[in-house]
């Protein structure tokens, strides 16, 4: 049986009421040649986040890390050895990140959120995977240019065209990036596509308090095309399986990518603000984070259904990219994002290097001279009175479920849970507790249609087995492993080894 119960509108079991600290980098572009080493990096970075806790304001210690791109200084176009330029780079990148989880975490990478950038592009591979055209014979170039998943790509500095004729090619394009993630993250079952409807990871804390979840905004993005956007069908697609999944049930969703709003100095490379923003907004995101411009700020993206409804956007600046590369006024930088949950409020502090030996506080104009700003987290708030409200309509009834549930009453549980709808999540959790509970087997099966966490799939492999269905209960893991972005795999295997047992002991009677 499940840990009591407690009354789900008491303070002590409402989200809100702590601080969610997260370590914000961007743009690391490391390489061999790095103007600044990992190790200087490193320590100069630890030694500011103890220092922290002596400022005014003081900062609390960081929870999660999060990386939102540029992670290598990436290969020339005309490299003929790019192969092992990538691989030398993210050997850099990785090295950095693994030591930067040791200090931090006590070596858990699943507190540490990455996602790729333009520069983790290997522009080598682009252009292999294009021809040659003569622009003349093809019409009206802009049109051809503008049109929607154009094939056509207009190199500025030689006035030449370029289609893309080998797709197959162009998709690997992030293949190196792929390969350092997928090793990174071998523990927890992450792992990244190349397909672009699939370029979106939910990291979840291991607390399960907070969900990030890292889209690419490197859709069309290649050497010739250096504009920013992410795939709608991406986000569509994750949001689907987000509502069949356990993670819909998380309050406190960050979004993350690596192109910013505006462009500046750089041209066209901004995201598709106004496709990607309001899907987020409504989808429960409280926050975006992302990098690019090299330079920390934060906005306010006001959702134009509804001017009330505002998402804060943060932009980190670069920890590493060369002075060339820093706008006019700023140096490299790095943030430490609090979240209040308590008064709805995030806190941007922005830390910059200071003559190549130190982090400090920055003074920037954006925020009147700070090292800080705050701002209102309207959709956390409004999320959490939503919830409140629901439960309640229900509370006295679930406080007999409790009392029934702690005296092991699961009949009269059973009788009361049935009257109520099982898409609340605490509504539902209790019934397959007590379906469970009663050996109601078939119930069981139906209330479980697809497993949303590894809880349910043990608990509905272990009812289909109940009622012999073997095959079943094998393809049923079988399905969660290929729905499910990270999973256990130990757990799996015990599982499956479960089954096993279960049949032969079956066989034998």
């Amino acid at each position: 049986m499940a840990t009591p119960i407690v009354n789900p509108i008491r303070k002590d079991n409402l989200i809100n009421y702590e601080m969610f600290t997260i370590l914000h980098l961007s743009d690391l572009h490391r390489s061999p040649n790095a103007p600044v080493s990992n190790d200087m990096l490193l320590s100069c970075l630890l030694l500011d986040l103890e220092k922290q806790r002596l400022e005014k304001p003081s900062i609390n210690k960081c929870d999660v890390a999060v990386v939102t791109g540029d992670l290598i200084s990436g290969a020339a176009i005309n490299d003929s050895k790019f192969s092992d330029t990538l691989n030398k780079q993210y050997h850099e990148a990785k090295s950095l990140l693994v030591k930067l989880s040791v200090e931090l975490f006590d070596g858990d990478c699943s507190r540490i959120f990455v996602m790729p950038g333009n520069h983790d592009v290997c522009w080598p591979l682009c252009q292999q995977s294009m021809e040659r055209i003569d622009f003349t014979a093809q019409g009206n170039l802009s049109k051809i240019l503008s049109e929607p998943n154009s094939p056509y790509r207009l190199d500025l500095d030689e006035l030449q065209l370029y289609r893309i004729k080998d797709f197959k090619i162009y998709k690997s394009r992030l293949m190196y990036f792929k390969k350092f993630f997928d090793e990174f993250y071998s523990n927890q079952g992450y792992t990244f596509s190349l397909e672009d409807n699939e370029q979106a990871i939910n990291f979840v804390t291991p607390d399960g308090k907070a969900m990030f979840t890292g889209f690419s905004s490197l859709y069309g993005n290649d050497c010739y095309n250096h504009r920013g956007r992410i795939f709608k069908d991406n986000i569509a697609r994750n949001v689907l399986m987000i509502r069949e999944s356990e993670l819909r049930d998380i309050p406190l969703k960050i979004a993350f990518w690596h192109h910013g709003l505006e462009s500046g100095d750089y041209g066209i490379d901004h995201i598709n603000r106004r496709e990607v923003l309001p899907f987020l907004i409504d989808q429960g995101y409280i926050l975006s984070l992302h990098g690019h411009q090299h330079h920390s700020n934060i906005v306010s993206y006001v959702y134009h259904l509804d001017p009330k409804r505002f998402m804060p956007v943060i932009s980190a600046g670069s920890l590493c990219a060369g002075s060339q590369s820093i706008p006019s006024g700023h140096r490299r930088q790095y943030n430490l994002i609090e979240v209040d949950e308590l008064n709805f409020k995030v806190k941007v502090h922005v830390r910059e290097w200071y003559a190549d030996i130190s982090f400090t506080p920055a003074k920037l104009q954006e925020f009147g001279g700070k090292s800080w700003y705050e701002m209102d987290l309207l959709l956390l708030e409004e999320i959490e009175l939503r919830r409140r409200n629901a439960l309640y309509e229900i509370s006295p009834i679930l406080d007999k479920v409790e009392l029934y549930i702690r005296e092991k009453k699961f009949d009269e549980a059973f009788n009361l849970l049935k009257e109520l709808p099982n898409d609340v999540p605490i509504v539902n959790r209790l019934l397959i507790e007590c379906v469970y509970e009663l050996g109601l087997w078939d119930d069981l099966i139906r209330l479980i249609p697809k497993p949303r966490n590894q809880k349910e799939l043990s608990i509905l492999v272990d009812a289909l087995c109940k009622k012999e269905k073997f095959d079943t209960a094998k393809e049923t893991i079988a399905n969660y492993k290929r729905g499910s972005q990270s999973y256990d795999k130990g757990f799996i295997d015990k599982l499956e080894k479960r089954i096993d047992a279960e049949k032969g002991v079956r066989g034998d009677q």
